[in-house]
């Protein structure tokens, strides 16, 4: 009898011995598991800090562009002169989601009218709100972001070929505006 004790008690130490190697097994195995999963984290966040810096270098370099012609347009105001510069499209807007939005840098008061819009397209751009008074835009109504006007400024411009239909117009001024029709019959309000 004491020796199947001692036989269970060697059995019992064994499988313990067993369990803590199993135990101490799964732990080794979790933590490489982990130290895996920290390095592709720490992989994916580098990618990451290298897009970031890119992108910060892109921005700078588009600020300085749209410097250069913010101040050739400040050079026209101070002159007194009628003179329009053209502005690259793609320093004139910011694409934000599926639709473009003015790059604030050139919604300074006065600052659009020198600035050539005669050959940009207004194809989803968000033009309300924006005061595009007295500019040489060439706007069609149906192309612009999500057909909204509303709210902005078009005095003086020419609309006289826009189809308004289904345009929202809400509260915006278009005084002087050369139209083909009467802008309260039309568009959607």
């Amino acid at each position: 009898m004491c020796r199947t004790r001692e036989y269970q008690d060697i059995i019992n130490d064994e499988l313990e011995k067993a369990s803590q190697k199993k135990a101490a097994d799964e732990q080794a195995k979790i933590a490489l598991e982990l130290e895996e999963k920290r390095k592709e984290k720490r992989k994916l966040l580098e990618s990451k800090q290298e897009v970031l810096k890119s992108s910060l270098t892109d921005f700078s370099k588009m600020i300085a562009e749209c410097s250069k012609y913010i101040s050739e347009i400040q050079g026209i105001i101070n002159d007194n002169s009628n003179d329009i510069i053209t502005v690259p499209a793609e320093l004139l807007f910011v694409k934000v989601n599926e639709h473009y939005e003015f790059n604030p840098l050139f919604l300074a008061p006065g600052i659009l009218k020198y600035v050539d819009l005669s050959i940009i397209s207004f194809q989803d751009v968000k033009v309300s709100g924006i005061d595009l008074s007295y500019t040489n835009a060439n706007i069609d109504p149906q192309k612009v972001y999500k057909k909204d006007m509303s709210n902005g400024k078009y005095c003086g411009l020419d609309f006289n070929l826009g189809d308004f239909t289904d345009v929202n117009i809400d509260k915006a001024d278009f005084t002087d505006a050369i139209m083909g029709f009467s802008v309260n019959n039309t568009p959607k309000k």
